[in-house]
């Protein structure tokens, strides 16, 4: 899960590869989803989201007013701080793992 200033997000990474998100934007409440496939390389500690990844963001952190029609690949770090698994999408944006 991911709750920034633009939108809430969901990620499911499912143990056969394949991973659903689903992107809430605040202020209309309009929810897009996309299905894809994904790996993690643990020697790099990277997921890579190998298609139909929504890059909800720009690099200045604003929407991408396209995020949903222009699905990509992408690649994030992975890290563990107190025992939470958080991957970094965006600086100082992170989606922490829901219990």
């Amino acid at each position: 899960m991911a709750d920034y200033d633009i939108a809430k997000e969901k990620l499911i990474l499912n143990k056969n590869g394949t991973f659903i998100q689903e992107v809430m934007l605040k202020v209309t409440s309009k929810v897009d989803t996309t299905k894809g496939a994904w790996v993690y390389d643990p020697n790099t500690r990277y997921v890579k989201f190998t298609n139909n990844y929504m890059q909800v963001l720009n690099g200045f952190k604003q929407l991408n007013p396209e995020y949903s029609k222009n699905l990509t690949s992408a690649s994030f770090p992975v890290n563990s701080f107190w025992g939470n698994i958080m991957i970094e999408f965006a600086e100082g944006v992170f989606y922490e793992k829901a219990q």
